[in-house]
């Protein structure tokens, strides 16, 4: 059996390898779910919020970039927000936003916990 340390290690590989396909320069990601909370399987999927202005104003056009690099890394799902967006559900309250807030970890956080030297 892997131990836990080694499927974090693998995870944040993978989440590397899915940011690194990404056509965007200024982001920053948020690692949240099961994989943040440690509580994950070998079934889980990886939850990852991603936040970029360079990211479509356009739904479709955003699913489309934060998709296409799943065909490499199908084990993440992503979600994409505008810093716009990520501002307005935070005034609102966002339920999502507090859980985030407790349980998200900052990518660059997550990878140097796991020994991998984040990008962007």
């Amino acid at each position: 059996m892997v131990d836990k340390t080694a499927r974090l290690r693998w995870r944040a590989q993978r989440i590397q390898t899915y940011l690194n396909r990404l056509p965007l320069q200024h982001y920053r990601a948020i690692v949240f779910g099961s994989v943040a909370r440690g509580d994950f399987i070998l079934e889980s999927d990886t939850d990852l919020l991603v936040i970029s202005d360079e990211l479509p104003q356009s739904p479709k056009a955003r699913l489309d970039i934060l998709f296409y690099p799943r065909l490499e890394t199908p084990e993440i799902e992503p979600i994409g927000w505008r810093e716009e967006d990520y501002q307005r559900r935070k005034a609102a309250g966002d339920p999502f936003l507090t859980v985030l807030e407790q349980e998200g970890i900052p990518w660059e956080s997550f990878a140097h916990d796991h020994v991998i030297a984040p990008r962007g």
